[in-house]
């Protein structure tokens, strides 16, 4: 929560869009019932106090490697890389990620 705290006390009317909080969070976290509520108190707190733009990422290696070998099974998955995003199978390039 010392995260929210500080980052609830920045003046986001001198931060060009809205100073954003980017977290990586174990990909499983999202498969216990229990951790998605916490996820979501998290959020919550997010809102109450007063940040203003959060990214929640996550992701699992074997996963990512896989999509390397064979893109065609992850038609679904999006790579986000800082500004830019692609899937694994419409990039024109194939995606390289050092795992």
């Amino acid at each position: 929560m010392s995260v929210l705290q500080s980052f609830g006390k920045i003046d986001y009317k001198r931060t060009c869009n809205g100073g954003p909080l980017t977290l990586e969070l174990s990909d499983g976290l999202f498969r216990r019932k229990d951790s998605l509520r916490k996820v979501g108190f998290f959020i919550r707190a997010f809102v109450e106090f007063g940040c203003q733009q959060m990214q929640l990422n996550t992701f699992n290696v074997e996963t990512l490697r896989d999509a390397q070998r064979h893109p065609e099974r992850h038609k679904k998955l999006v790579v986000h890389v800082w500004a830019g995003a692609a899937t694994s199978v419409s990039s024109t390039k194939p995606i390289r990620i050092r795992l």
